[in-house]
């Protein structure tokens, strides 16, 4: 895929559907990672458009997510996984109340799309939030680090890989895990019809509950969205019995996205001492990918 970007450039040019075309060359019923990085990364700066353009439902969703996540009592940190181009987070971050001063970040798949988040965060003077690229089935994070995660429709396209998803988002969880997702258990026929033809999500509800995690809301939160024919739902898990606090950290505690180890800001690039592996900052935007490991066993030799 990634050796036929001109090409793929040209279908988007022409309004074509890449996950569509990728999903059809690959013959598979629901997208890949590195199609669902590809689309998302050409259509970067569209979201910024498209809420420019709804801003009344842009406040009502930031309200909703607001208030269920300030329901949740107090916390300290807290993620958006799929953060896009921050569209959701520059609102929803100004309407959180907290006693302790809140750590707040996020990450997405996109190079393009952390970029324009960068600067759309920066617009809506939005500071100190830690934004990189990362991949939400291997996230740079470490373990059981983050008060509060959650995404909005960010697993949406991530049909057959539910499991994989909760079970990497539980691990970062400390406190809650607020998925704001199309729900096909709650869906109309006509929703599901639609989330099958796209190869969607399904049963977020039931997989959680299979695997033991604690669910204390299912919920309904908008039956469409104007942007597409899809519903929100909301789904909170709760940690039964979260960890100790992480030691004191004033930024996200980074993680290798291939070991979990912790990471580290080295000379103006990110390293694990443990897994000896380099992470690169390109334009001030961390790129935590799997794929993006550089092997540097000798990067802390003083060679100068």
């Amino acid at each position: 895929m990634i050796d036929n970007l001109k090409e793929i450039k040209r279908l988007f040019e022409n309004g074509g559907n890449i996950i569509e075309y990728l999903k059809d060359i690959a013959g598979t019923p629901s997208p890949s990672a590195e199609a669902i990085a590809i689309s998302y990364d050409f259509q970067a700066g569209n979201y910024i458009k498209k809420a420019q353009s709804n801003p009344a439902f842009e406040s009502e969703r930031a309200t909703a997510y607001s208030n269920i996540i300030n329901s949740l009592g107090d916390f300290k940190t807290i993620v958006e996984v799929g953060i896009g181009e921050a569209t959701t987070f520059a609102n929803v971050l100004p309407r959180l109340h907290s006693e302790s001063q809140i750590i707040a970040g996020g990450f997405d798949i996109s190079y393009s799309r952390i970029r324009y988040a960068s600067r759309y965060l920066r617009d809506e003077n939005v500071n100190d939030v830690t934004i990189f690229v990362g991949d939400l089935f291997n996230s740079a994070i470490q373990d059981n680090s983050i008060d509060i995660v959650y995404t909005s429709h960010a697993l949406e396209p991530n049909g057959g890989r539910e499991e994989a998803a909760l079970k990497e988002l539980f691990r970062i969880t400390r406190k809650y895990l607020v998925l704001f997702e199309p729900s096909y258990e709650l869906a109309d026929d006509e929703t599901k019809k639609y989330m099958d033809r796209h190869g969607y999500i399904k049963d977020l509800y039931s997989i959680a509950v299979k695997h033991g995690y604690k669910v204390i809301e299912h919920k309904l939160l908008f039956d469409r969205n104007p942007l597409s024919i899809n519903n929100t739902g909301v789904m909170i898990v709760e940690k039964t019995e979260p960890p100790d606090p992480p030691s004191a950290h004033h930024t996200i505690p980074l993680a290798c996205p291939v070991t979990k180890k912790p990471l580290e800001l080295i000379r103006n690039n990110y390293y694990c001492k443990e897994s000896l592996l380099l992470y690169p900052i390109v334009d001030g935007t961390p790129c935590l990918l799997p794929n993006n490991a550089i092997i540097a066993t000798h990067y802390l030799d003083d060679l100068s």
